[in-house]
């Protein structure tokens, strides 16, 4: 969602327009594990976030991670 929504370029910081609710309606999940997922991201590297945006620092990572859950169709 992040890859889709953002479109980032490492490096390159994203406005934040979608809320932790927004972002866990868009995908059907709930968001305190938008949350979860988004600093665990941050912890392995990927990105850097605060409450107004995004500065994504291993896109290469997220897309291996979007693959693999394609891949397991999630």
């Amino acid at each position: 969602m992040l890859l889709d929504f953002y479109q980032p370029a490492d490096g390159m910081s994203a406005n934040r327009y979608l809320t932790l609710e927004q972002m866990a309606n868009s995908i059907g999940t709930t968001k305190e594990l938008v949350s979860k997922t988004l600093h665990r991201f941050a912890d392995e590297g990927m990105i850097e976030i605060n409450r107004m945006q995004f500065v994504f620092t291993n896109r290469e990572g997220l897309e291996m991670l979007a693959g693999q859950d394609k891949d397991l169709n999630v």
